[in-house]
């Protein structure tokens, strides 16, 4: 689950607006018999046409395509696998230039 929550930060780190400081929160939230580790960021956002594709393997939008964030398209991927292999499920929200929500659901120990 630590890798999986890495892959998280480091994306928002990655992905962030080259004009503002990023602002990223992490919360753990206990909803009846689940946990959700929710991480929110303000950075560039995806936009409604990639959302569908961000956890398939080898996938990256076109905005990610450059030469200064790098990666091989499989960060988002990881996270879901771990996510899964924990009986888990993981959800995104996000809105071009406005941020990204993640959402980690987990049954409670």
């Amino acid at each position: 689950m630590n890798r999986a929550v890495t892959n998280l930060i480091e994306n928002s780190m990655k992905f962030k607006k080259p004009t503002e400081p990023l602002c990223m929160i992490l919360e753990v939230v206990v909803v009846d018999d689940l946990v959700e580790i929710v991480i929110k960021d303000n950075g560039q956002g995806i936009s409604d046409l990639q959302l569908p594709y961000v956890f398939d393997h080898f996938y990256r939008g076109e905005e990610a395509r450059t030469s200064t964030t790098g990666g091989s398209g499989l960060g988002l991927a990881i996270v879901k696998q771990i996510v899964e292999k924990h009986n888990g499920h993981v959800k995104i929200q996000s809105k071009l230039h406005y941020g990204t929500t993640v959402t980690i659901v987990l049954g409670k120990a």
